[in-house]
């Protein structure tokens, strides 16, 4: 499981971790290769060594949260068109280790204001020309399903799927067990889901 703070389960306790989950429900050898903070860019650099030097029979893709933070005004930290081959470069070379990569989408965020969640941390005016930081994110993830189209790769959609869900209870939030402003990563609650969708998704398609 390939991507940043996310797939990592940052603050999540182990045993809800949504990769951990997924290693118990089916007893894989699995490695958990999220790394906080990670672009697309820096997964690349190192998907040789914590991904393809374990000779993975298959490699989930969790990036685009950290892609498409604005370090200023439309300048995010990884361009949309270098999202785009990054994540079209980590395919071809996992499949020219004879392993399965299936991507998956992040989750949505709280942007908040300016003294709670996102926008506390990110200032609004960076994202003033994109229609807010969520609309920015949610065109990087759009090049994540239209990469899976376009590969032939396997897409669980968890931004579809975490879109049914109240995103107070979802992401930790101050109104769950996490009482924080974070507004960006799973509690205890999404982590659950992600566990619980992308595990089904793996039961059907390889049974």
């Amino acid at each position: 499981m390939f991507g940043d703070s996310i797939t990592f389960g940052q603050w999540v306790p182990d045993e809800h971790k949504w990769v951990n989950q997924i290693i118990a429900r089916f007893q894989l050898n699995g490695i958990n290769a999220g790394i906080g903070g990670n672009t697309s860019s820096q997964g690349l650099e190192r998907l040789q060594t914590d991904v393809l030097a374990h000779q993975p029979d298959f490699v989930l893709i969790n990036f685009a949260m950290n892609d498409h933070v604005m370090t200023e005004l439309d300048i995010p930290k990884v361009p949309i068109s270098t999202f785009q081959s990054n994540l079209s470069t980590m395919i071809d070379e996992i499949r020219n280790q004879q392993a399965t990569p299936i991507l998956v989408t992040t989750n949505y965020m709280i942007e908040g204001d300016a003294k709670l969640y996102y926008y506390r941390r990110h200032p609004e005016s960076y994202y003033a020309n994109v229609g807010g930081a969520e609309a920015w994110l949610e065109q990087y993830i759009q090049v994540v399903r239209d990469t899976a189209a376009a590969k032939q790769v396997d897409l669980v959609d968890m931004h579809q799927a975490c879109a049914g869900y109240d995103k107070y209870e979802f992401l930790r939030s101050m109104q769950n067990e996490a009482n924080t402003d974070d507004g960006v990563h799973p509690s205890i609650a999404g982590s659950n889901v992600y566990a619980r969708e992308i595990g089904d998704f793996l039961a059907k398609v390889y049974p």
